[in-house]
């Protein structure tokens, strides 16, 4: 069976021979859709990994679904067949004529991918290019008709659209963008966005004032929903967070003018929406089916575990008509029929296992019974490789007294997986304190993690992201912090050369620090991410008299040899090193806004620093490595505040933290025995920095000079 209609908007499955097309508006998660039977090998892929013509992917026959999204049906149960990163044929035999044409006019160099300048220069040394990118525009079919300046112009808006920030779009991401303009022609996308536009539009003279979106979110219900779903609608004139909410977006919207056009509307919610993958994968959890295998899963001794999945709200079916394997020497395979002949009743999206129940999945996998996504809580004993284009994840704790197991056998394991496949959600306890005490401890058999922040459906959930399960629970990391919060650190961006447009010197003079003027938009932006609180109580709990405190003064830094010389090469880096383990890079998920603690004077250093302000290898966490060396910063505000990072007052009472923004990357769990390396992810890549929790991560570790670059300096009492 297939996904469930609808679960990963932009995720379509399509027979061999025809070109991938997203859903309308959606960019289709963190890569491109490939097509069933063909897709983007790596530069170092070679032909052996192609598809046969007898794989499953072979068998794959095409269904739609009643809501009309596509579904595949395999003989083994599950679509799997467009999963396999280097193992599906190059992406060029999959596409139409035309397509393959254009992106051979465009990369001349052939290697697979195009820049920005490579995409201008095509468009406008060649008529045809610049008539298959930019259809619409009127005269370029005529050379000679449109201006350089125009096609400049027009291009780059449609590179910008299609990288998402990105340095390179790959052939895919062509492929996905042009097939969703051809079924579509951006109609659906646009229609809806004019549709609304309307209802802002009172006086119907085709613009947008700002005393009109304030009245259309107050009175119209639609509209409040689809500007700001988070917030109250009812209150945009009483409450200061819907005021300043509602005026932040028309600010976003209008680039600083008086009015919003139609153009202005459809070009921020197009890109807002394709930004990020948007896979919603809670709100379809309905239409999935679980099948647990009951043995080991622990209904009757661990009932909190079984009663999440349920509360979830997926179809779950616990299966128990098989013995209980006591023994881990216990022979499975009697019974594995027995088991295949309920997932072909049920026909599962997902089987999960437990403890020693996990001896049936790891039988499933071997006879080829089960091939789809699966989950695996507490590694059993007798798996000692996964199995090859097969979504798994793994979850087992540090401190598990059935099953020890160490966190390097258990990364040895995942490694036996297909490339970005596989996940382990490990557990771990940190490092001690000099109190002797632990800030986190590592799960037991039963894994006490599973039951809180949603992490057992959203590990379940994970199985089923194409883009990959580790890609689906850095998303969701995002889930854990505040609406207001998340637009916030959309409006400071994601980029550092991005923070320049607020500077107002050039960066390169001796003062470094300058006054954000106390009632501006900046001051409220910083001001939001200050206060901000996640939505589920955080781990470190410190009480103190965070209600007390009193924000006196913002600085921006503006330091322009710290920002080019070290943070900009290395999120570019970043950038390229995520793309070639075969990761969508995007900024929005890949970097983080945190804060960062200490006495003035050690921060006034590392803020006036011309190369990198931050020395991770000779840093700490107060005198000790409770998840290893490195920098450290945590998400919330007042976590540094109350957690005595800050060092003792000034003078005057007040004490003084960072706001920086982090090139996370993909982050590992931090381990105190970790001393500048970091764990392999895939070799010869390492992980970029460590976490506290790979569930909702409070505290990142960096251990790169360049990843965390300064951007505010916050004084308070």
């Amino acid at each position: 069976m297939g996904f469930p209609p609808g679960a990963y908007p932009g995720l379509q499955v399509f027979p061999q021979g025809h070109p991938p097309k997203a859903a309308p508006g959606v960019t289709g998660g963190f890569g491109p859709v490939l097509p069933v039977g063909g897709g983007q090998q790596p530069p170092d892929a070679s032909p052996s990994k192609a598809v046969s013509d007898d794989s499953p992917v072979s068998k794959v026959v095409s269904q739609v679904s009643t809501d009309g999204s596509p579904i595949t049906k395999t003989s083994s149960g599950w679509d799997g067949s467009q999963f396999g990163s280097g193992r599906l044929k190059t992406v060029l035999d999959d596409m139409d004529a035309e397509l393959r044409d254009i992106c051979e006019r465009i990369d001349v160099k052939r290697r697979g991918f195009v820049s920005k300048m490579e995409l201008v220069a095509a468009a406008q040394k060649d008529p045809e290019v610049a008539a298959f990118i930019l259809p619409k525009m009127q005269g370029l079919h005529i050379p000679g008709e449109a201006k350089d300046e125009e096609i400049f112009d027009a291009v780059m808006d449609v590179f910008d659209l299609i990288s998402q920030g990105k340095q390179r779009i790959k052939y895919t991401d062509l492929a996905a963008y042009f097939a969703k303009e051809e079924v579509d022609d951006g109609t659906e996308t646009a229609s809806e966005l004019a549709r609304m536009f309307d209802l802002i539009d009172a006086d119907e003279n085709g613009s947008i004032s700002k005393f009109e979106m304030f009245e259309a979110v107050k009175e119209k219900e639609e509209v409040g929903n689809f500007l700001l779903p988070h917030l109250d609608r009812a209150q945009a004139m009483e409450s200061e967070e819907t005021f300043n909410a509602i005026d932040r977006l028309f600010q976003n919207i209008a680039c600083g003018n008086k009015r919003i056009v139609l153009a202005d509307f459809q070009k921020y919610f197009k890109v807002k929406f394709n930004s990020i993958p948007q896979l919603n994968a809670a709100l379809h959890r309905a239409e999935t089916k679980v099948l647990v295998i009951g043995p080991g899963f622990g209904q009757m001794l661990n009932p909190r575990q079984s009663a999440m999945i349920q509360d979830a709200g997926y179809q779950v079916n616990f299966f128990h008509g098989i013995p209980n394997p006591e023994m881990r020497t216990f022979d499975a395979a009697p019974y594995l029929e027995k088991i295949k002949a309920e997932i072909d009743l049920f026909q599962p999206h997902v089987v999960a296992s437990a403890s020693k129940g996990g001896i049936y999945l790891l039988g499933l996998w071997e006879a080829g019974y089960w091939r789809g996504p699966s989950l695996l809580l507490n590694a059993h004993p007798r798996c000692k490789e996964l199995p090859q284009d097969v979504p798994v994840v793994v979850a087992h704790g540090s401190n598990d007294e059935i099953y020890p197991t160490s966190r390097d056998h258990l990364e040895k394991l995942i490694a036996t997986g297909t490339e970005n496949m596989c996940f382990l959600y490990h557990t771990a306890d940190s490092g001690r304190l000099p109190t002797q005490h632990l800030t986190r401890k590592g799960d037991k058999h039963n894994m006490e993690s599973l039951l809180v922040r949603d992490t057992l459906p959203r590990l379940i959930d994970a199985t089923l992201c194409p883009a990959g399960p580790e890609a689906h629970m850095i998303r969701t990391w995002r889930e854990r912090i505040s609406q207001p919060r998340l637009d916030a650190e959309t409006w400071l961006g994601h980029k550092p050369e991005g923070l320049r447009k607020r500077w107002v010197s050039g960066g390169v003079d001796e003062k470094k620090l300058y006054e954000v003027p106390k009632g501006s938009e900046e001051w409220s932006i910083v001001e939001t991410l200050f206060w901000s609180e996640p939505k589920e109580t955080p781990v470190y709990g410190v009480q103190g008299k965070w209600d007390k405190v009193q924000l006196c003064n913002i600085q921006r830094v503006e330091n322009l040899p710290q920002l080019d010389g070290c943070a900009k090469p290395y999120f570019d880096s970043l950038g390229r090193n995520i793309e070639e383990q075969g990761v969508e890079f995007h900024p929005e998920l890949h970097t983080a806004w945190a804060f960062h603690g200490g006495l003035s004077e050690n921060l006034e250093s590392i803020v006036s620093c011309r190369m990198a302000g931050f020395q991770p290898l000779a840093a700490g966490s107060r005198g000790s490595l409770v998840w290893g060396s490195g920098t450290y910063f945590a998400r919330e505000a007042r976590y540094v505040s109350e957690g005595g990072f800050c060092g003792k007052p000034n003078a005057d009472g007040t004490r003084q933290m960072l706001l920086c923004l982090l090139m996370v990357g993909l982050p590992c769990l931090g381990d105190p025995h970790h001393r500048g390396v970091l764990p392999f992810r895939n070799k010869p890549h390492r992980y970029h920095c460590s976490v506290d929790s790979l569930s909702s991560p409070e505290i990142f570790i960096t251990q790169h000079a360049g990843a965390a670059l300064p951007a505010y300096l916050i004084t308070f009492s």
